[in-house]
């Protein structure tokens, strides 16, 4: 593993940034992303019924919804950071709405919020000094 720059050339550390990680995709992650791209269309596309009708059944079983879930109640978004947008536009009507984020964190997220109407509230993570964590 060579990290940003060489940084952890020699070291016992996988580097694991924000979006590109520094070791080789597994193979069937590999041959997955290809089979995919040999289609051709690149472009958006809409959740398919059986997506839907999956995501409806996790809302009812594992999350327990006292009402029966309805497809009305899905959004389709094409990634992360426009749910967030909405999900702050959908919680907040002003400025006194506020919004706990833990940093550091993707610049991208924090700048959600405010751009949003509501109030950034960011509460930083303690370094305990621990230099590896035992699972």
């Amino acid at each position: 593993m060579q990290g940003k720059r060489g940084a952890f050339v020699g070291r016992d550390i996988v580097p694991c940034w924000i979006a590109d990680m520094d070791f080789e995709a597994p193979r069937p992650v590999v041959d997955a992303v290809v089979a995919r791209a040999k289609h051709g269309i690149y472009g958006y596309t809409d959740a398919s019924a059986e997506l839907e009708d999956l995501t409806l059944r996790r809302l009812k079983t594992l999350y327990g919804s006292t009402e029966t879930p309805d497809r009305s109640w899905l959004r389709w978004l094409p990634g992360l950071l426009p749910g967030l947008h909405h999900a702050v536009r959908a919680a907040c009507q002003s400025r006194e709405d506020r919004v706990v984020l833990l940093t550091p964190l993707y610049p991208p997220f924090l700048a959600a919020v405010e751009r949003n109407g509501a109030t950034l509230v960011q509460i930083p993570l303690i370094d305990s000094g621990a230099s590896s964590i035992e699972i």
